[in-house]
Order: C-alpha cells, then structure tokens, then sequence
C-alpha cells in the first residue's frame, strides 16, 4: 500500500480512498489507512449505504465479552456484492477449467 501511494505521488495523484482488494483487510489495514492520510476506506459490508465510522482495535475472544476499539478517523462507505458486477461475471476454477457465470457484454442486461 506504501509503494503504491509512493507511485502515485510520484505523478502528482493524491488518493483520497482505498478500497482493499477482493474486500481482504488485515488486522492492521484499517490503522494503515488512518496512517496515510485516507479519507474514506470502502472495504467493509456492514451496511449498504450508511457512511460511518469503524472501530480499530477491537479484541474478540470466546471466553469474555468483545472489547471495543477505538473509533477511527477515516470514513467507511460500504460496499454491497449485490449492486457490483463482480457477482455476476465472478469466475470459478472447475476441474482446471474457467467457468464463468455470464459474458461481461450481458452485464448491462442483468436486473
């Protein structure tokens, strides 16, 4: 993430939002955007259209109750599979072969 907004400085683009790859965060993701100076992340799916704040931090166990974070000062707008494309063209691996669900020239025929 470091190298990339490197390069992007490098040629006079500031980015302003991240959006983690395949929605994949680590424990540490959240904090690294903080750190860089991120407005937004739009990474996580807990609600479909309602911007709001996530908590980093937080410390789950089996044996005692959660333990909030504290809350972060980037901007979570949130993702929704169902309205992206990616949930109809998605691709799945079959016996070495690639079977995809639809032809990407259908998707502007999908409902």
């Amino acid at each position: 993430m470091e190298r990339a907004w490197s390069v992007l400085e490098g040629i006079g683009v500031t980015p302003l939002g991240f959006r983690a790859p395949s929605a994949n965060l680590s424990d540490t993701t959240l904090a690294l955007v903080e750190e860089l100076g991120f407005l937004y992340d739009s990474s996580l799916m807990t609600d479909d259209y309602r911007p709001f704040h996530p908590r980093i931090g937080d410390k789950v166990s089996r044996g005692a109750p959660l333990e909030r974070g504290r809350e972060s000062a980037v901007w979570e707008l949130p993702l929704s599979f169902e309205l992206d494309d990616w949930v109809h063209l998605w691709a799945t691996s079959h016996r070495g072969s690639l079977d995809c669900q639809a032809a990407p020239s259908q998707c502007g025929r999908v409902r």
